[in-house]
């Protein structure tokens, strides 16, 4: 006599071999039908209404004052984000209200200990992007180090952004890249 616990897996066993017949034989089919009217268009998404993408070559600056980055070459044509703004490849202005994802990697090397400091500026309102997480950071003597985030900003129209450096002891090496992306739909 079968124990209790196999009869569940017999049964089991008897389901799947009847399903695998099941699906082996062949539907009944009769003659193709007329080829029926085409759908209606989707609708056409994009990831991204706006976008700019840059970098920067390696830059050198002094000490004692907020100096603004160059991004001086776009990874791919920015749409709906002026940049360079005004022929200034310091500046990014957007074209559209919207929610931005601002993304950044600095690569950042001094000969001597360094404090660096970033700031993200609204320049059109002469004031800092909120949320923006406010970076300082100690630098050794003969390091590189990668500074990276993220910001997600709400801006308006004709809104222009820039990123800026302090280096306290000057002689501060600096390689940028960026993105600043609407997120938003349209």
């Amino acid at each position: 006599m079968l124990k209790k616990s196999v009869l569940p897996f017999i049964w089991t066993l008897m389901l799947f071999t009847s399903e695998m017949h099941a699906k082996c034989e062949k539907p009944a089919q009769g003659p193709r039908g007329p080829t029926g009217e085409p759908g209606a268009q989707g609708q056409s998404l994009s990831l991204s209404s706006g976008y700019a993408s840059s970098y920067g070559d390696l830059q050198v600056l002094n000490s004692g004052n907020y100096f603004p980055l160059h991004f001086n070459h776009a990874r791919v044509t920015p749409a709906h984000i002026a940049h360079p703004f005004n022929h200034n490849d310091t500046l990014f202005q957007v074209q559209k209200d919207g929610i931005y994802l601002i993304g950044w990697t600095f690569i950042l090397s001094n000969d001597v200990d360094d404090i660096v400091s970033l700031g993200l500026q609204n320049v059109t309102h002469m004031i800092n992007i909120h949320p923006f997480p406010q970076m300082e950071t100690h630098l050794a003597a003969n390091q590189t180090k990668v500074l990276s985030g993220q910001t997600i900003a709400l801006l308006q129209a004709k809104t222009v952004v820039q990123f800026e450096i302090l280096s306290q002891e000057g002689n501060l090496k600096v390689s940028p890249s960026l993105i600043v992306m609407q997120i938003d739909a349209d």
